[in-house]
């Protein structure tokens, strides 16, 4: 029974998470898009 309760509570956290993440890979993309834009200085 708790685990069901435990089941149920972690479902939008882990559906948050996963929204995070998603954002967060958009956000390297994009920037990984941006450095190839300008030139590197080694």
């Amino acid at each position: 029974m708790l685990a069901k309760i435990l089941l149920h509570h972690s479902i939008p956290v882990v559906k948050a998470v996963q929204m995070r993440v998603s954002n967060s890979e958009k956000e390297s993309t994009l920037r990984s898009q941006e450095n190839a834009k300008r030139p590197h200085h080694v």
